[in-house]
């Protein structure tokens, strides 16, 4: 066994060194972007369609493995017990994948580097389904069965809002990677420190999309957006922020997440005539309303704007190819939050490449942060439980001192060289895969950036702006 001192150093030396078919569609051509295809793709404005483009390694998602051994109960032993709450089926089942792998690959690392508090840590992985709001409490018990610290997940807001309770009575400290919706640390809700997330709030993100679109030249839009706290609360922030700029909002369409048919919302937002439509949801819904968009030639009058609900692969090739067989959502756009291309990020987007053969995918960066910030606290706390999560996740997270050492992969050796060993193993800043911001009293993010992705001619995904502020 490890004594404590030595195991950090080894601890953050090594860990840190270390989605065709083809629904037919009108022929006209509209004005303003268009692809040829009577489809819609820019206003008209600086953000048009022929910015330049960078590719983004985004491709085919590794096969998924079978879904009875990935969801077996792993907590065994005495060692720090992590769960992961990921969506393994339903809408947004194409990123859970890579969610949970880069939750394995952080538990390889910390393993290898000699566990937390001189044992190794283990995974509980449960599936959230994505959308069973109802059932998400009982699922969450078997982390509280298992004496779980912590959990990665959940990842849609509405999973994440449902848990939220059970884990302040349980103790139990979640750690979201993708779960962004402002209600979830609004003045209405008191997590008492068992809650963070990784990703900004769309408090940040909405304004970012609004201008967006409103950089674009579009000036009137449509809202259509998934009925649940993701998608109302950065629909509200987007018009707030777009009406502020002088745009306006003429319609505000809502689907239930579970929703089979979207004929209704498609027929209003072609009546709407809008610039622009802009859709916040998850591939699940989000590909039979394209579809249905392309075959009423909605797309003909209005151009779509996406959320990063959506940026996945197969969301383009199951929406499939217009009548000339380019990919019908070809040159559209959305927004993301983005990775600061720091040390962290570097050693993640390589590490996880060459282990899994592919790219990570969307939210994966960040579910590997919340299992490494989860076992540094429990470090920190000296203890496996919640308790000494949640005191302890803000200090190694934040820069809150001057003595603090900055943790990211290829620096992080350089880092003890130079500043010294820390004289408390609490005296870290963590400087993660996804970014390096502080985290506030809530545990949402007090900073963030984004990307502007759009759709390239082969299907694949690409970015055309980064490093964007609100």
């Amino acid at each position: 066994m490890l004594h404590r001192p030595l195991l950090l150093a080894v601890l953050l030396t090594s860990a840190l060194l270390a989605g065709c078919t083809q629904p037919t569609g009108p022929a006209n051509t509209p004005g303003g972007g268009s692809t040829g295809t009577g489809i819609t793709t820019s206003c008209g404005g600086a953000m048009g369609g022929n910015a330049s483009t960078m590719q983004v390694a985004d491709g085919d998602r590794m096969e998924r493995l079978g879904l009875p051994a990935r969801l077996a109960a792993q907590a065994t032993g005495t060692g720090l017990v992590i769960g992961t709450f990921l969506p393994l089926t339903g809408s947004l089942s194409a990123y859970g994948g890579d969610m949970q792998n880069a939750t394995e690959m952080a538990r390889d690392e910390i393993n290898a580097a000699g566990g937390v508090n001189g044992a190794p840590v283990t995974l509980q992985h449960q599936d959230d389904k994505s959308s069973d709001t109802a059932g998400a409490p009982q699922t969450f018990q078997a982390f509280v069965s298992a004496h779980a610290a912590g959990v990665v997940g959940g990842a849609a807001s509405s999973i994440t809002g449902a848990v939220l309770d059970s884990a302040k009575t349980n103790h139990v400290v979640v750690v979201t990677p993708a779960s962004t919706s402002p209600a979830l640390t609004d003045a209405s809700h008191d997590n008492q420190g068992f809650f963070l997330r990784i990703p900004p709030s769309d408090a940040l993100q909405g304004k970012v999309l609004a201008r967006v679109v409103h950089d674009d030249g579009c000036r009137t839009v449509t809202l259509l957006e998934v009925n649940n706290p993701y998608g109302v609360g950065l629909g509200g922030v987007f018009r707030a922020t777009f009406t502020a700029m002088g745009g306006q909002v003429k319609d505000e369409l809502k689907f239930d997440e579970n929703a089979q048919s979207f004929t209704t919302e498609v027929q209003r937002a072609g009546n709407d005539a809008s610039d622009a439509v802009v859709l916040v949801g998850y591939p699940g819904q989000a590909t039979p309303i394209m579809q249905q968009a392309y075959t009423r030639g909605v797309m003909g009058k209005s151009v779509f704007f996406f959320s990063e609900g959506v940026k996945d692969a197969k969301f383009v090739t199951g929406t499939g190819k217009a009548s000339g067989g380019s990919f019908i959502l070809q040159d559209l756009r959305g927004t993301a939050p983005g990775s600061v291309t720091s040390g962290g990020f570097a050693h993640f987007n390589s590490s996880f490449s060459a282990k899994y053969g592919h790219a990570p995918g969307l939210f994966a960066a960040e579910s590997y942060d919340a299992t490494w910030m989860i076992a540094l606290a429990a470090q920190c706390g000296g203890a496996n439980t919640g308790d000494a999560v949640k005191a302890n996740i803000l200090k190694v997270g934040n820069k809150d001192g001057a003595t603090d050492v900055p943790v990211s992969g290829g620096n992080a050796q350089v880092a003890l060289t130079t500043a010294g060993a820390p004289t408390h193993l609490c005296n870290l800043d963590y400087q993660g895969a996804a970014h390096d911001f502080n985290f506030d009293a809530k545990g949402d993010p007090t900073d963030g950036v984004y990307t502007v992705w759009k759709v390239a001619s082969d299907g694949s995904i690409q970015t055309v702006q980064d490093n964007l502020r609100p």
